[in-house]
């Protein structure tokens, strides 16, 4: 029996991102892979916490790379933090990939956060089969690589600024969307908006040199904006909400709650959940698309 084909997974070190690329570890595991968990060294100790109670971690080994950033330096600052990776990080993961080689484990693919599409970079210097993961809705991944039509159309200038606060929809059936609300302008002062909206379109860039971009949602519920980016995969994981990585008691009880106490929200949830059962069940539209990602990444590249 060959090698277990062996990933490593790349998230970007902020809320909401942590999470959801271990759950798509664990289905991988469940796949027949072996998984290398790359974490900043600052966020390791606390992921390597949260994880204890589970008992299949055999297959995922937890790692950790340097950030850029002092200890006590704030890894809230989004812009800093960016700054920080993405000079820090790749000789940190190609030391990583070479040593895990030179150990007999031979890393074979990376699968990096959409938010991290830079380090395809390294997977192509390093002969590994790329992907890229987006954990959030496909609309907002849409909305990041239409960033070309915004500019030209003069949405938005140079440096991801509005020139005008307006609705307007980025394709058929997708939801309006308001100027002032780009994800890239909701964070920090204009200095640190421009570095994240620069740190996007070098992600823009990069993305091109993965082979599969999956996205956590299902095209059911976001068909428009899986048409507007045909080349993106949903493989829908499951639905998970967190902050900082870890998902709160107090969130989960007061969304039950809320949940529970409002009819329209429950016949909506309960929509969801019919919809996420038959796309993840085997045959299901996420299920079919997750199995063509599994047996991709299986096969190894020529180093």
């Amino acid at each position: 029996m060959g090698a277990l084909p062996h990933a490593l997974v790349l998230p970007f070190p902020a809320q909401g991102h942590v999470i959801p690329l271990m759950e798509l570890s664990y289905c991988l595991v469940d796949h027949g892979f072996r998984i290398t968990f790359v974490n900043t060294e600052f966020n390791h100790d606390r992921v390597v916490a949260a994880l204890q109670i589970h008992s299949t971690m055999e297959q995922i080994n937890l790692v950790s790379v340097p950030d850029g950033l002092d200890k006590e330096e704030d890894r809230n600052d989004i812009g800093r933090l960016t700054d920080g990776l993405m000079k820090t990080m790749p000789p940190g993961l190609e030391d990583l990939i070479r040593k895990s080689s030179e150990a007999g484990d031979r890393i074979t693919c990376m699968i990096v956060d959409e938010s991290m599409a830079w380090a395809l970079e390294i997977a192509k210097k390093m002969g590994l089969r790329p992907a890229a993961f987006w954990p959030a809705s496909a609309q907002l991944l849409a909305t990041l690589l239409s960033i070309p039509e915004l500019t030209s159309k003069g949405v938005i200038d140079a440096d991801g600024a509005a020139t005008r606060q307006e609705m307007f929809q980025l394709g058929p059936g997708m939801p309006p969307m308001n100027t002032a609300h780009f994800v890239w302008n909701c964070i920090g002062d204009r200095e640190t908006q421009r570095t994240v909206f620069k740190c996007i379109l070098d992600n823009n860039r990069a993305i091109g040199i993965a082979e599969f971009v999956i996205c956590n949602s299902f095209k059911e519920i976001e068909e428009p904006a899986f048409a507007s980016a045909p080349g993106i995969l949903p493989v829908g994981l499951r639905l998970t909400p967190d902050e900082s990585g870890i998902v709160k008691q107090e969130r989960i009880k007061s969304k039950v709650e809320e949940l529970l106490g409002d009819e329209e929200m429950r016949s909506k949830a309960l929509l969801l959940k019919d919809i996420a059962h038959r796309n993840i069940s085997r045959g299901g539209s996420s299920s079919q698309n997750l199995q063509a990602f599994v047996d991709a990444m299986k096969t190894s590249t020529k180093r």
